[in-house]
């Protein structure tokens, strides 16, 4: 039984393959910290279709499709929720898209949700309580390197990923705001006494020390079959305990999170507009 063991598992997974993916950008979503609607049928898949297009009958050339911009805008600017399915889908449809643009194959899977972004900062503590804090991956097939292709969608999707610096910066501060900091203090002694194992959280940011050593208690355990089993009912255990603990936290990121949104969608609509309608043109299925 493989058994996801290294740092990232836990806090996120999509950022890196983002990283890696959509040009070798250095930096990762993880490091926010300083230091919507449920997804389709994971089946639909990502290509290039001359049958669809970027502009629907009788909508401007200007705009895009309403829940395509709704999903590039989630992808951009991720926010905790259930709008985490979109913020999901659309990164991995975007990797998809941009892999066919450059020769690789579609993702066939681009619902899937195991490639999580920051749990530390923009969790969906309703996947969590489904699905738990990690997943097994799913495998991506016909991938090609893209870093250097010069596809116009690989262009675009570039542009598209940089907008995470911002939305760091925005992140970053919204940690530091008088709402999130007020619950600091209870989530991190719900998680402290539930643990259950020798754990020590930063006062500062218990969600992400939190996930930090649930990766290390969990790389200790053995690869055996017994070992793994008890890997899967801590995992249950200790995914349940965040569920319960940071609901108070997580509210006050998405309070304090969606005007830095609203203000980052307005100042860059034109970018966020032209990716969603290559994404139709791509053939994306939101």
């Amino acid at each position: 039984m493989a058994i996801q063991t290294r740092a990232f598992a836990v806090r996120c997974r999509l950022a890196h393959v983002v990283v890696a993916a959509l040009a070798a950008v250095a930096v990762s979503a993880c490091t926010a910290s300083g230091g919507s609607q449920p997804a389709r049928d994971s089946a639909s898949p990502v290509a290039n279709s001359s049958s669809r297009s970027a502009v629907p009958a009788g909508r401007a050339p200007t705009e895009a499709d309403p829940q395509v911009f709704s999903d590039v805008v989630a992808g951009a600017f991720p926010i905790p929720g259930p709008s985490q399915l979109r913020t999901l889908r659309v990164g991995r449809g975007a990797i998809s898209a941009v892999n066919v643009a450059c020769g690789g194959s579609a993702d066939p899977h681009v619902g899937a949700t195991d490639l999580r972004v920051d749990q530390a900062r923009w969790a969906d503590l309703q996947l969590i309580a489904k699905k738990g804090l990690t997943e097994p991956p799913v495998e991506r097939v016909g991938m090609v390197d893209i870093a250097k292709c010069p596809a116009p969608i690989a262009v675009a999707a570039k542009k598209w990923h940089g907008l995470n610096q911002p939305w760091r910066d925005a992140t970053l501060t919204a940690t530091q705001s008088a709402g999130v900091t007020a619950t600091l203090g209870s989530v991190g002694a719900c998680l402290t006494a539930g643990a259950h194992f020798d754990i020590h959280l930063d006062a500062s940011d218990p969600t992400a020390s939190f996930l930090d050593q649930v990766d290390r208690y969990m790389s200790g355990m053995g690869q055996d079959v017994s070992s793994a089993k008890r890997h899967a009912s801590e995992m249950h255990r200790l995914s349940a305990l965040y569920v319960a603990c940071t609901p108070p936290y997580f509210a006050a990121m998405e309070k304090a999170l969606t005007p830095q949104r609203n203000q980052l969608v307005k100042r860059n609509r034109e970018l966020l507009t032209e990716f969603a309608r290559d994404l139709s043109a791509a053939g994306y299925v939101p």
